[in-house]
């Protein structure tokens, strides 16, 4: 099976949503001039993906062309609604999660489903994971790299990560609520430079914030190949080696934990892959997409099909094998 572990869905029972004090919520679709549909979210355009990243038979359809069986689907990262009050966030969560549910039950053989909670009180949010994981059949949850500036080793996300642990799904970390934002406004710096090392800080609080020491049974999957982490960790090892900051917490050095992380491929260069392959261990990475916007690898399979240093073995690992183990499919 080849499985994208990376792909954005947009639940259409949250799209032009206002609340009862007037103010608006989610994404429209407006038709453009050239009689597209155009996707509008947070005020600015995400270009003619509208019916991709809503509808499952144009999805199909997708991932037949370029040979991908299953896409493990997830809210887009501006949908999680960290920055909302609390029950706000839990009502699109649980209107989010019945939609993904509810796909999945439709097209059980193409679609396995990730919810999302609110995780800015995790003690308020821990019965809709429960009812998502074991009501609804969703495969593991999403999060983005920080919650509202708090940083993934924060004291308050530790019932989460317990809770988590015991049902043994995967938490998959999408960057979003960038750190340096107002350096990265041009040149499409923020999706290009700023989500890369916001994905890094993310694992490394995870690492250096004693996480995976706590919790060394949770599965975290990182977005866009884990940022620049995999080619700084000899700098994250020395420093271990050298600063007594960083040893403040844990007890082991960070190659110790490295391995209980996950990737995806989305590198969009072939070496930086086999590197990432080599280095982090086939059994570690995912294949993923971003499906369906601009910065998506539209050709997923062939991109692993076509590293030269990497054994068929595997490529099959990382085109399938490691998601159907860990999301147990």
């Amino acid at each position: 099976m080849r499985i994208d572990v990376h792909a954005h869905f947009l639940a259409q029972n949250c799209f032009n949503v206002t609340d009862s004090a007037g103010r608006h919520y989610g994404p429209t679709i407006v038709i453009n001039k050239k009689g597209q549909e155009e996707l509008i979210q947070r005020g600015r355009s995400a270009g003619p993906i509208a019916r991709k990243i809503w509808d499952p038979e144009t999805r199909i359809k997708d991932m037949d062309a370029t040979g991908v069986d299953i896409q493990i689907i997830s809210p887009t990262p501006f949908q999680l609604y960290y920055n909302l009050e609390t029950e706000a966030c839990l009502w699109f969560s649980r209107r989010q999660n019945d939609e993904i549910a509810r796909v999945v039950r439709e097209y059980p053989t193409r679609f396995v489903g990730l919810a999302t909670i609110p995780l800015q009180e995790p003690d308020k949010a821990l019965a809709e994971l429960d009812r998502a994981i074991n009501k609804l059949g969703l495969r593991g949850v999403e999060i983005l790299s920080n919650i509202n500036g708090r940083d993934l080793d924060a004291s308050e996300l530790m019932p989460f990560y317990k809770a988590v642990e015991a049902m043994d799904v995967p938490i998959f970390i999408h960057p979003g609520g960038v750190v340096g934002s107002e350096r990265t406004q041009n040149y499409y710096l923020t999706n290009l430079v700023a989500y890369p090392f916001e994905t890094t800080l993310a694992a490394a609080h995870l690492i250096f914030g004693g996480i995976l020491e706590k919790f060394p049974g949770l599965k975290f999957c990182m977005a866009h190949s884990g940022g620049n982490l995999p080619y700084t960790r000899g700098r994250l090892e020395h420093g271990y080696h050298v600063r007594p900051e960083c040893k403040v917490i844990i007890k082991q050095p960070p190659s110790h934990y490295f391995p209980l992380l996950y990737f995806d491929t989305i590198t969009h260069f072939p070496p930086a892959l086999e590197y990432l392959i080599t280095s982090a261990g086939a059994d570690k990475v995912l294949m993923g997409t971003d499906y369906p916007y601009d910065m998506a690898d539209s050709q997923p399979v062939l991109t692993v099909q076509n590293l030269e240093n990497i054994s068929e073995e595997d490529k099959q690992l990382v085109l399938g094998g490691n998601a159907t183990r860990i999301f147990k499919l």
